[in-house]
């Protein structure tokens, strides 16, 4: 395996942890306070489950976009080469 392979698979598996850290916020809150989201949280000064989330949320919508844009990118590339 060369080091591309391996960026590769780190690559693709980015978007499983960041959603399986998710579902683990989600269960922890649901575990600990007993409710799922309370949006209220998201406005307290503490630190809670909910400012997790969405900050985990966010990181995975920005890699999303990243990956889109760069495939976007790439296909115009190759169809510039070809033409």
């Amino acid at each position: 395996m060369t080091v591309k392979d391996g960026l590769k698979k780190l690559k693709d598996r980015i978007r499983v942890w960041l959603v399986a850290l998710l579902a683990l916020i989600l269960i922890d809150e649901v575990v600990k306070e007993g409710y799922l989201f309370k949006f209220e949280d998201l406005f307290t000064l503490e630190f809670t489950h909910e400012k997790l989330f969405v900050a985990v949320a966010a990181m995975l919508v920005a890699y999303e976009i990243h990956q889109k844009r760069k495939t976007s990118h790439e296909e115009a590339l190759n169809k510039k080469g070809e033409g």
